[in-house]
């Protein structure tokens, strides 16, 4: 993933997730979350609508927008990715999302997996406008 990303993706903490209901309905929640190894951890129940859902339809998409107060600067990045379900179920180390929010270990609930397969991130400076883009296929291609 482009250091830019990553970096930007590590310092921020809330990240909007929206996805479609069986009924064909759109549905969008906000959660914690850590990125490790191009997956999105998030704790969630395992019988709220939204997990429930996802396990359906798997195709999500995403934003995780920077706190800023200057509304001069502000950046945002906009995420793709596909719903795997249980971190635990696929072996996918969940330390890292303790590790950055440990009042979730008193909250009850499941770490699930995200794994991203695009991130555009935006960065508006006083008017100039940067865009980073990291496409999974891309990287792929390139370590071929």
């Amino acid at each position: 993933m482009n250091n830019i990303i990553q970096t930007f993706l590590q310092k921020q903490h809330i990240a909007s997730i929206c996805g479609v209901h069986t009924n064909s309905t759109p549905f969008i929640f906000s959660c914690f979350y850590v990125v490790q190894d191009n997956v999105l951890l998030l704790k969630s129940s395992p019988h709220s609508n939204h997990i429930e859902s996802m396990h359906l339809h798997a195709a999500i998409a995403g934003t995780v927008i920077a706190n800023q107060k200057n509304v001069l600067r502000f950046s945002g990045a906009q995420f793709e990715g596909h719903f795997l379900g249980s971190a635990k179920m696929h072996g996918i180390e969940t330390s890292s999302y303790y590790a950055r929010h440990p009042l979730a270990v008193a909250i009850p609930g499941e770490i699930y997996a995200v794994e991203l397969t695009g991130i555009k991130l935006t960065e508006h400076t006083l008017g100039v406008m940067k865009k980073h883009v990291w496409m999974a296929h891309m990287e792929l291609k390139q370590s071929d």
